[in-house]
C-alpha cells in the first residue's frame, strides 16, 4: 500500500476509536444528554492539547538528538531544549489540570471516579484490539505468542464496573 493510502486508513482508524469511546464512555458514566454535551468538547479540548504537546515533545527530542551528534557540544543549546522539553511539559500538564477541574463541574464523585478507571480500561483494550488485528493481518491467529491452552487475556471480557450494565 503507498504511503498516502496508510495515513488514510491510519485516520479512519482514529475517528473509529474515537466513536468506540465516545459511545463506551457514555455507557460506562452513564451520561445523560447535558452531561454529554459539556463533556465531549472538554475531552476533545485535552485530546487536542494532548498531541500538540507530543507532537512538540517529538521535535524537541530530535533537535536533542542532533545536538548530541554534534561535536564540540554546543551546552546552550542543548541546555535550552531540556529548558523547553521542562516548560511544554509544565504547560501541557497545566492546562491538563484546568481541563479536568472543569469535568468536576459536569460529572458527579462516581462518574468522575468511572471515568479515571474507564480510561486506562478503554486504552488497554483498545491497544489489545489493535494488536490482535495486527496479528491477523500477518496471518497469525488471535492471541498467537500464548504459551497452548492458556487462554489469552485479550478474549476474556472485562468485567463490567459496579452499577454498570453487563456486556452481551
Amino acid at each position: 500500500l503507498s504511503e498516502v493510502v496508510r495515513a488514510a486508513l491510519r485516520r479512519e482508524g482514529k475517528r473509529l476509536i474515537e466513536t468506540i469511546k465516545i459511545w463506551k464512555m457514555t455507557e460506562a458514566l452513564n451520561l445523560d444528554e447535558d452531561q454529554a454535551a459539556k463533556l465531549f468538547p472538554k475531552l476533545a479540548q485535552l485530546e487536542a492539547s494532548r498531541r500538540e504537546y507530543q507532537g512538540r515533545q517529538r521535535l524537541l527530542r530530535e533537535e536533542l538528538a542532533e545536538l548530541l551528534k554534534q561535536r564540540p557540544l554546543r551546552d546552550e543549546e542543548i541546555k535550552t531544549r531540556l529548558e523547553q522539553l521542562d516548560r511544554a511539559e509544565t504547560d501541557f500538564r497545566g492546562h491538563e489540570q484546568i481541563v479536568r477541574g472543569g469535568l468536576r463541574s459536569i460529572l458527579s464523585l462516581e462518574q468522575q471516579a468511572r471515568l479515571a478507571l474507564f480510561e486506562d480500561r478503554f486504552e488497554t483494550e483498545m491497544r489489545s484490539v489493535i494488536q490482535d488485528l495486527r496479528q491477523r493481518r500477518r496471518g497469525f491467529p488471535p492471541g498467537a505468542g500464548q504459551s497452548v491452552g492458556s487462554p489469552s487475556p485479550r478474549y476474556r471480557p472485562l468485567a463490567p464496573m459496579e452499577g454498570e450494565l453487563p456486556r452481551k
